[in-house]
């Protein structure tokens, strides 16, 4: 899913409505190659989130300390986006990839017919 809507636009669905597209670090479009760098480098931050989720669910099988634990890479990897100088995900930095918005004003004295 994230992969073909990536390297076709540069927009999943909940992209497009939130006005943002992903694109490389120089500007251009993605490749299959790239756009799965960025899909296992952000798993490998929120994946673990996603598996704390589920064990709290079940909390009589694991300890509250050991799910916590799990939603450390999540919460840095957000934390690494407060004090990035482009205020980019960690796991973006390490794609070589960035979020660039689609409703950007236009240029002075363009015309918006």
């Amino acid at each position: 899913y994230f992969v073909w809507f990536w390297t076709h636009g540069g927009q999943t669905l909940p992209m497009k409505t939130w006005k943002i597209r992903l694109e490389s670090a120089r500007g251009a479009g993605l490749g299959a190659g790239h756009a799965l760098l960025r899909l296992l480098c952000a798993g490998a931050f929120f994946g673990p989130a996603c598996v704390a989720l589920v064990l709290v669910m079940f909390p009589h099988r694991v300890s509250p300390v050991a799910a916590a634990w799990l939603v450390v890479p999540a919460l840095a990897t957000i934390l690494w986006a407060q004090f990035d100088k482009d205020r980019q995900f960690l796991h973006d930095r390490l794609a070589r990839t960035r979020l660039v918005r689609t409703d950007a004003p236009s240029a002075p004295g363009a015309n918006a017919a």
